[in-house]
């Protein structure tokens, strides 16, 4: 099973959707979506779903797919970034999050490698 599969025969593609920038979305209203051009523009309401007598999403099917979806592994530390993090953002963050590990200073073989 693919998603794709699954997916295509609920909802639209919204392609309308590209000539908006901000979005809202209501818990009441999962298949509406509020969409503005700019901060004080009027939204326009789209509907994502493709006609209300669509049955509601087979919430087995869909586990299944979710089930079926390859774990990606974390990705590689990035030196540059993480320096970058210490010297630029590390200043301003609040005590009780000094040592996390987003902000924490880089290791000393890290910064060897950026000199």
């Amino acid at each position: 099973m693919d998603f794709k599969r699954y997916l295509q025969p609920r909802y639209r593609k919204g392609a309308r959707l590209q000539t908006f920038e901000l979005f809202r979305l209501d818990r009441g209203h999962p298949d509406k979506v509020a969409c503005l051009r700019n901060p004080n523009s009027k939204p326009s309401m789209l509907t994502l779903c493709r006609s209300s007598n669509t049955n509601s999403p087979d919430t087995i099917t869909l586990g299944r797919l979710l089930e079926a979806v390859a774990k990606v592994p974390a990705p590689k530390p990035n030196p540059e970034k993480a320096l970058g993090m210490s010297i630029k953002i590390a200043p301003s963050v609040p005590a009780e999050f000094v040592h996390d590990t987003l902000v924490a200073k880089p290791a000393a073989d890290m910064e060897a490698d950026q000199a």
